[in-house]
């Protein structure tokens, strides 16, 4: 009855050992997610209606994207990624794909491909016949791999 027990041991011992257990597990491969810099140069000016000026000015914003990105254009002229306000900002970009080549991307209910360093320009998607109206140049820059 001995031996049986022993060898019901060393049985298990080997199966265990045969199964894997104990050994390392093979980590999982990080998942490469392509980002890049958006620098958006907004300018603004506006006339009231009596013909006066009502100011002009400018304004760079910084952003760091991926793929998939959606932003929101604010009625003072400011990209957003989150709806914060009880009235709703209309999209004025998405970032279709970020890659070493470039980036496509829809503005304006426009889809194109972009090169890094390359200014495109977008305008509002408001339009103030008597009071500040905005328009933009976005320029891609510093390609990343995270």
């Amino acid at each position: 009855m001995y031996k049986k027990q022993k060898l019901s041991v060393i049985l298990a011992a080997v199966l265990v050992f045969a199964s894997g257990c104990g050994k390392k597990t093979k980590e999982p491969d990080k998942k490469v997610i392509p980002s890049c810099t958006m620098a958006v140069y907004s300018h603004y000016d506006g006339w009231g209606e009596d013909g006066h000026s009502l100011g002009e000015g400018e304004f760079d914003e910084t952003f760091t994207i991926k793929s998939g990105d959606i932003f929101y254009e604010t009625r003072d002229g400011h990209w957003v990624t989150e709806q914060r306000d009880k009235n709703p900002y209309d999209v004025i970009a998405e970032i279709k794909s970020v890659s070493t080549d470039g980036i496509v991307w829809t503005y304006n209910g426009n889809e194109c491909s972009t090169r890094f360093d390359r200014c495109s320009e977008v305008f509002s998607m408001y339009t103030v016949y008597d009071g500040i109206n905005y328009d933009y140049k976005v320029t891609f820059s510093d390609y990343s791999e995270n």
